[in-house]
């Protein structure tokens, strides 16, 4: 390229390309609404929607985001335009529209109910499980609760004490094999109790009730395979610890009470 000769002869230097100006509506306007309406499914939901519930526990969700599939959609066609558009900012232009390609490409089969995408991107419901920190906060029985048992094990009769530690056996159980296999299937088996201790009975409990414990845990074991995210990690792994804890107190108390008043052999 020809320089330019200034007045008394001297050439100037060689003109020098000029950078296009950015285009906030071209350039970075359009890119960034794709990129939003592949996240705004995340926290709308317009479709269908399904669960499953064993005891009051949800262990399967699916669902089916009819305006999550347009919003991607829409969104994937508007970044695709921003992709093959000319003129411009095109390096910054093309590395947005990429971004929010992808984010819509992700949203289609996660608002078709395909995946979970706690598996592969960081906003969604399902985020990691197993990387999730237990915050287990129990100190004890409250003193209502420890009074309620001191009650119990003073004052009921031997039948009905004898039934109500039967029960609580149970319930107590349930709970820890319900966080067992949500350990095992989601936390690589970091049980936050000693399950091994927690299923020692005492004694005097016959073989029947025995029985009737296990087959209790056996009906209301769970009958689907678990799904790992925080809200049921936080359930599962912290609530029904700090629960069975709790069983685990209000039962010694009437053990105790009952070997004191009745002896092993319940006389």
């Amino acid at each position: 390229m020809e320089g330019h000769r200034r007045p008394g002869g001297q050439d100037t230097a060689p003109d020098r390309p000029v950078a296009p100006d950015v285009d906030l509506g071209h350039d970075v306007v359009r890119p960034v609404v794709a990129a939003a309406l592949g996240l705004l499914p995340f926290v709308l939901f317009a479709g269908a929607s399904s669960t499953t519930t064993v005891n009051g526990e949800v262990v399967q969700d699916s669902r089916f985001n009819m305006l999550g599939l347009v919003l991607a959609i829409a969104g994937l066609v508007m970044a695709w335009r921003a992709l093959v558009a000319r003129g411009g900012q095109r390096r910054l232009r093309s590395a947005l529209a990429s971004v929010a390609g992808v984010i819509c490409l992700v949203q289609l089969p996660h608002s078709a109910g395909l995946i979970d995408l706690g598996d592969v991107w960081p906003f969604g419901d399902g985020d990691d499980a197993g990387d999730a920190a237990f915050g287990i906060t129990y100190e004890g029985l409250n003193a209502e609760t420890e009074q309620m048992a001191l009650n119990f094990a003073e004052n009921l009769s031997r039948d009905e004490l004898h039934a109500d530690i039967v029960n609580r056996y149970s319930s107590m159980l349930i709970d820890v094999v319900w966080h067992q296999i949500y350990a095992d299937t989601c936390h690589d088996g970091e049980y936050q109790v000693d399950v091994t201790v927690l299923r020692d009975v005492p004694e005097f409990l016959t073989s029947g009730d025995i029985d009737r414990i296990d087959d209790a845990v056996e009906r209301n074991k769970p009958v689907v395979a678990f799904e790992c995210d925080p809200q049921r990690s936080d359930y599962n792994m912290v609530e029904r610890a700090e629960k069975v804890l709790q069983q685990r107190e209000i039962l010694d108390i009437e053990i105790d009470g009952y070997l004191a008043r009745f002896g092993d052999g319940g006389s």
